[in-house]
């Protein structure tokens, strides 16, 4: 029970890639004393580095930095903030700061610990004197840990680390269809950067909904089903991917613009607590996401949610309740 997905990275690691029956590994003073905290993080960027590129690899046995910084969160209790890079930190760098700002945000919002005890951030570093093309934009989590363009490369560096820390509680543990798991990674920093005064929910809502009206419903991906009907699946390979995002956000706002903040958190909470503690064995479902919304929902609101959800999700993989006689 106390194995979380970081810990499972870890031993992935261990044992992938014959990292540690490396000459240039086995020669590192990481195993003198024990493997550290600090050493398990350097072994995972080295990892990392060599999944993609044997130049950043070689950077990374060259020297390495690591920030970091323990966050008392209200119901998980103490969790580590990790990030490590190849160049020394720039002055001001945001990282740990804005990992602090999300995880108590989605803490709070969830109303449940925190997932994992340690949350580890790599900052993807190119190898431009090896003629590599810096990594512009790039962001992605890896199930236990994430990796990232650094901010000089990343416009949107504040949003993808939002985004991206939102999938220890949604990054597809189980069975869950990426709308609802990007849906809520995009959502969860809505809610955030309101608290936080950064955007306000109403502004974010426009620019969604024209953002939606351009780049889906003019391709005919109106609401989620849609995406089921045209096979729009998964965000690394469908066409159109951006509409899995925009749309699985869109119904998360509108259900929590007609059901409020409390409800909704309670949905959300109820759909993830139940795969929890399933073990991540039993599979999100269209059916079981309704059935979450339609539990938290009042009964003086019930018409105009099932109507909310027809017109946003548009009913694929879910059958109604009948009506009562």
């Amino acid at each position: 029970d106390d194995i979380d997905p970081f810990d499972t990275s870890v031993v992935q690691l261990l044992a992938s890639q014959d990292l540690l029956e490396k000459p240039e590994i086995a020669d590192l003073d990481l195993f003198t004393d024990g493997i550290s905290e600090n050493d398990i993080y350097y072994l995972m960027a080295l990892s990392d580095a060599l999944s993609r590129s044997e130049h950043q690899y070689r950077d990374l046995l060259q020297g390495h930095h690591i920030a970091k910084r323990t966050l008392a969160m209200p119901l998980a209790g103490n969790i580590e903030l990790v990030v490590v890079r190849h160049t020394p930190f720039p002055e001001n760098d945001p990282t740990l700061d804005l990992m602090e700002d999300i995880a108590l945000q989605l803490e709070k919002f969830m109303g449940v610990p925190f997932p994992v005890d340690n949350v580890l951030i790599l900052i993807l570093e190119a190898s431009v004197d090896a003629g590599e093309s810096p990594a512009i934009g790039r962001a992605y989590f890896n199930g236990g840990y994430i990796t990232m363009a650094p901010p000089r490369h990343n416009p949107g560096y504040h949003l993808a680390a939002f985004h991206e820390m939102s999938h220890f509680y949604w990054g597809g543990q189980t069975d869950t269809p990426a709308w609802l798991t990007e849906g809520a990674a995009g959502f969860l920093p809505d809610i955030a950067r309101d608290a936080l005064g950064q955007e306000s929910l109403e502004t974010r809502y426009r620019n969604l909904i024209d953002g939606t009206q351009i780049l889906c419903h003019s391709n005919k991906l109106h609401d989620v089903s849609d995406l089921y009907w045209r096979r729009v699946l998964n965000p690394s390979r469908s066409p159109h991917a951006i509409c899995i995002y925009h749309l699985g956000e869109l119904f998360l706002m509108e259900m929590y613009m007609l059901l409020g903040h409390d409800a909704t958190s309670a949905a959300m909470r109820q759909i993830y607590v139940d795969a929890r503690d399933s073990g991540w064995i039993e599979p999100v479902t269209d059916q079981r996401i309704y059935d979450a919304f339609a539990a938290n929902t009042p009964e003086d609101k019930m018409e105009d949610f099932r109507e909310l959800f027809e017109r946003v999700h548009g009913g694929a993989k879910v059958k109604y309740p009948k009506p009562a006689s």
